[in-house]
């Protein structure tokens, strides 16, 4: 025997002797198997295969240790290969559904984000407001007329979900543009 045989039969006793040999009997006939699972495992198994074999020769009485092994072994594979698949099919559904949850969290979190950037807007936008109504009003005013009410909050275009006012400069020229014309209008009249 070569080097290389010997080494191979060495690791191949090594695998063996890691293993457990229990021995089991199934209908009448004794094994020896040879697991890396516990012995009360195994154990389990072979009385559950003993159990699914015997069942089968009862309803069928006519069929032989053999065929009902075979019986057996098929059912086996059948519900092994259905487990299998329902595990894949659990596995991707989990997937499906970490993936969800990860979408919704960041939509949840650009959300938030959304909805601080437009408490701090119309905070801003509240300041602007109470110091303008707090200064006084600069336009001129003429006697006996009122001075034109200030421009609405108006939505600039292109803004989807932010109010602005006019900026004051430009509102205060409209509202002075207006009392003149008002005021040259009203002297032609008296004309």
């Amino acid at each position: 025997m070569g080097k290389a045989a010997e080494k191979a039969d060495e690791q191949e006793g090594a695998a063996v002797m890691a293993k457990n040999r229990i021995k089991i009997s199934i209908l009448g006939s004794d094994y020896i198997i040879a697991s890396e699972e516990e012995e009360n495992y195994v154990r389990q198994i072979a009385a559950e295969t003993e159990k699914r074999i015997a069942g089968i020769t009862r309803d069928n009485p006519r069929l032989s240790v053999t065929m009902a092994a075979v019986l057996a072994a098929l059912d086996y594979c059948d519900e092994a290969v259905k487990a299998t698949e329902s595990a894949d099919n659990l596995r991707s559904q989990i997937k499906d559904y970490l993936e969800d949850s990860s979408q919704a969290r960041m939509e949840a979190d650009e959300a938030r984000r959304e909805n601080e950037k437009l408490k701090k807007e119309v905070q801003t936008l509240r300041s602007r407001l109470e110091h303008q109504a707090a200064e006084p009003k600069k336009s001129a005013q003429v006697p006996g007329r009122t001075v034109a009410a200030p421009a609405p909050i108006s939505r600039p275009a292109g803004q989807n979900r932010a109010y602005s006012q006019p900026a004051p400069e430009q509102k205060e020229k409209s509202t002075l543009d207006q009392e003149i014309m008002e005021f040259f209008q009203s002297g032609e009249a008296e004309e």
